[in-house]
């Protein structure tokens, strides 16, 4: 076998990994071809894409860097760069890196659109409005635009808008932007007040969504709602020799649209302190890669020494803080007895919110969760976690706090002192001040709401939308 068809054998493999979701492997081929290929800069960018997937920040950075000093005219690895500097919370690194991919590539609608994600993640939504405008400039049927568009001003949804959407619908359009479509149809509806109308446009929405998606994506929905939750008990069984005494992180867990952000906020806010991890994932994305899909959890050393690498590498571990950060990845109800085992001083808080306010609210935002976009799948979901989280209250009582989202919202001083009292730390009226933070980086549907004080939620939002989730809702009896 000659060196190229060496080199094509390994990218296949890597590429196949890849596509798979199995990063661990597609690192090991990827390192191959880079061996038989040095001077690549193609193969060195997707490995470096794979060390970010892996949490590896620091070989992702090296690498692109690397890219950089030999070729400062590659775009791709400075736009990658930005990226991991936006991960791990360097702002203004990150917005130095868009920028000089943009000057590479200036019409590049993927550098405008990450410019626009960087400044509504950040709160600056004047900036963001200006970029999601230039690539509308460009493409000026992108729904999808107009949606993230109208998150963050209202003013979207004008007569002009109404229009084009009448007029595309009529139109042969890909699926994808006829998903988008039905969102902004749903948003008028609403505001019309005509709730059957805004639901069916959402369950069109989302039912687009799902047809446009690929056969991973779709494999995903079987991997949360059927082969997940099936190592929940096995969990039991596993044995951690390396487990970290003396870290204290503060996990933060619920269904989507539950308050999960405005948890983090008040807790973040109590202590400068405390590192904030927002939605990690480092526990789910390694139990899937090193547990569930090798259907082993006997030898977990390697597993744990992954995971607290990862967590250091988002510069969440640190002695000088106590070793004390939040992570708000909502799945982690699944691995609770898992993480408790690693995490011995972990703490763990359970946010609730009437479950028919936060199903309408995941029908109602577009989350990147594979079950979130079919009814059908949103309330298996919803069982599994209740069904979860009802075990562990039965047999271990005193593992999870409970904190409700109506209650907070109404007495937020009452809930927010005894919040942290069960995290043991201080309160002071700071914190209910945390939207005066200037270095909150927000991924999350609420990246609006926690720049914001806290306002007293309408408990009874869901009336509007009750008999349409009635049929469905009363198979489960946590639904009434």
């Amino acid at each position: 076998m000659t060196e190229i068809d060496k080199i094509r054998k390994a990218l296949v493999l890597a590429s196949k990994n890849l596509k798979d979701q199995n990063y661990i492997q597609a690192q090991e081929y990827f390192e191959q071809a880079i061996k038989l290929d040095p001077k690549s800069w193609t193969i060195q960018n997707n490995l470096g894409i794979i060390y970010k997937k892996l949490g590896q920040y620091q070989n992702a950075i090296d690498i692109f860097q690397k890219i950089i000093d030999n070729n400062p005219k590659i775009p791709e690895a400075h736009n990658n760069l930005a990226n991991i500097f936006k991960e791990i919370g360097l702002i203004k690194e990150s917005e130095k890196y868009y920028f000089k991919a943009l000057k590479l590539k200036p019409n590049s609608v993927e550098y405008f659109f990450n410019l626009a994600v960087f400044y509504s993640d950040t709160g600056n939504i004047q900036k963001a409005a200006i970029y999601y405008k230039k690539i509308l400039s460009i493409q000026p049927n992108n729904l999808h635009i107009y949606y993230q568009l109208s998150k963050i001003k209202k003013d979207t949804l004008d007569d002009e808008l109404n229009k084009k959407i009448l007029f595309l619908e009529k139109e042969n359009i890909p699926k994808q932007n006829l998903a988008y479509l039905y969102f902004i149809k749903s948003k008028y509806s609403h505001n019309k007040k005509k709730y059957k109308q805004e639901f069916d446009n959402l369950i069109k929405a989302h039912d687009y969504l799902l047809q446009s998606s690929d056969q991973q994506y779709k494999d995903d929905i079987n991997y949360w709602l059927i082969e997940l939750p099936k190592f929940v008990d096995k969990f039991n069984d596993c044995e951690i020799a390396n487990f970290q005494k003396d870290f204290k992180p503060i996990f933060i867990f619920g269904v989507p649209r539950s308050g999960t952000t405005l948890v983090e906020s008040i807790i973040s806010a109590s202590n400068k302190s405390i590192k904030i991890g927002e939605e990690t994932s480092i526990i789910h994305f390694f139990t899937k890669q090193l547990i569930v899909k090798n259907k082993n959890i006997n030898n977990l050393e390697n597993f744990v020494t992954k995971i607290i690498s990862n967590y250091t590498e988002k510069f969440l571990i640190d002695k000088n803080k106590n070793y004390i950060f939040t992570d708000k990845s909502l799945e982690n109800f699944f691995y609770l007895i898992l993480i408790k085992k690693i995490f011995p001083k972990a703490k763990f808080i359970n946010c609730k919110r009437n479950v028919k306010n936060s199903i309408i609210s995941i029908l109602k935002n577009n989350l990147i969760s594979p079950w979130a976009h079919q009814l059908e799948n949103i309330f298996q979901y919803f069982d599994i976690y209740f069904n979860i989280i009802n075990k562990y209250k039965k047999s271990l009582p005193n593992l999870i706090y409970d904190i409700e989202l109506e209650k907070l919202t109404e007495f937020p001083e009452r809930e927010s002192k005894s919040l942290l009292k069960f995290c043991e730390l201080d309160w002071s009226p700071e914190s209910l001040q945390f939207y005066n933070r200037t270095n909150i980086i927000s991924k999350t549907s609420s990246q609006t709401q926690i720049r914001n004080p806290i306002y007293k939620k309408n408990v009874n939002d869901f009336l509007n939308y009750q008999e349409f989730l009635k049929p469905l809702g009363e198979k489960y009896y946590w639904f009434n």
